[in-house]
């Protein structure tokens, strides 16, 4: 969802009713009728350059002023509680949990200070990867095909699947339909021509991660790779939910899916390592697993806005994607995925 109204008519409906609800300030009376419906929020990046070219373009990023917006919406109407008291036999009333996928430097800079201030719990949910200072895949591609489209067209060229993939395609393909090895292969290629390249600041380093520990903040898992876990094998999948390179940072036992895309056989590993919460995108997707815990993007700092995409948006699409779904048993690994939106990996 962008930062203005949604172009779906079902959701851009809902959306300006609950503003309206908001207008009126009937927000308090609408969110005590679900005072026990935990709200999970995903954000990314929070950056003042919104021209950063490794974030750039992929919808991942909110300004510090945004966060700070939606941090005091929060304190107003819910109770944000630390991602591992979601176990707790009794939860307060509205609770709410805000999660940060990636790691990125930008969410110790910026966020971590605003939630420490608010006195604020969160959970950041580290890709092995950007914690030992290399560039995720989706963070080098979408660098080069801003910093020199030619050379990158170039490099692409070599490779078959391409051949009728436009540049600004580049990264929804290799999101959506890409195994890892062809994603590394790309990825090495484009490396070795922008040797220059480095990951410089873009991710939270491990002291910094303890830092933020010291301060409140969780960290959970979020693969080795941030590869999308639908397309890999059963072997690849092994070695991307193994936690152990990143197992002296994390301090709570919650897993996070790349992209929100998961299958069958995701899950099943998941299951089998026990973890309390798996952080999911989307509407429903605990008629699959009763640990995933769908999450919501926030991109508008309008307060009304936000309500209207928490409590009127979600829940009602979330209500009506339940009596559309079919069973678990009756779908297929692939239907069961729960991408974000193509265009916009995160």
């Amino acid at each position: 969802m962008s930062a203005g109204k949604p172009k779906n008519l079902l959701r851009s409906s809902l959306y300006l009713l609950g503003i309206a609800i908001y207008r009126v300030g009937l927000a308090r009376a609408v969110i005590s009728l679900s005072k026990k419906r935990v709200r999970a929020l995903l954000y990314h990046a929070v950056e003042e350059d919104q021209s950063n070219p490794f974030t750039n373009g992929l919808g991942v990023s909110v300004t510090p002023a945004t966060f700070s917006a939606n941090l005091d919406y929060f304190k107003t109407f819910y109770n944000v509680i630390p991602v591992s008291k979601l176990e707790d036999a009794e939860l307060p009333d509205n609770p709410m949990v805000i999660t940060f996928d990636d790691g990125y430097h930008s969410v110790y800079e910026q966020a971590a200070p605003a939630l420490k201030s608010r006195e604020m719990s969160a959970c950041i949910y580290l890709i092995s990867r950007a914690v030992r200072g290399d560039l995720v895949w989706v963070n080098l591609v979408n660098y080069v095909l801003q910093d020199d489209p030619g050379r990158t067209a170039a490099v692409l060229s070599k490779f078959p699947e391409f051949d009728n993939i436009e540049l600004d395609g580049v990264i929804a393909y290799l999101q959506g339909a890409a195994s890892p090895t062809q994603i590394s292969n790309v990825y090495n290629a484009l490396k070795k021509e922008f040797s220059e390249l480095e990951a410089s600041n873009l991710y939270a380093s491990a002291k910094q991660i303890s830092e933020m520990s010291t301060d409140g903040i969780e960290f959970g898992f979020h693969t080795a790779d941030h590869f999308n876990l639908s397309n890999c094998s059963n072997e690849e999948l092994v070695f991307q939910l193994d936690p152990t390179e990143v197992s002296s940072l994390i301090t709570n036992n919650t897993f996070a899916y790349p992209f929100g895309y998961y299958n069958e056989e995701a899950i099943i590993q998941l299951k089998n390592k026990n973890y309390d919460a798996v952080m999911t995108v989307g509407n429903n997707n605990k008629q699959f697993f009763d640990k995933h815990l769908d999450r919501t993007e926030v991109f508008n700092a309008d307060p009304a806005a936000v309500f209207a995409q928490i409590e009127v948006v979600e829940p009602i699409v979330s209500w009506l994607r339940k009596k559309l779904l079919r069973s678990p048993a009756e779908t297929t690994a692939y239907e069961i995925s729960a991408p974000h939106n193509a265009k916009t990996p995160h």
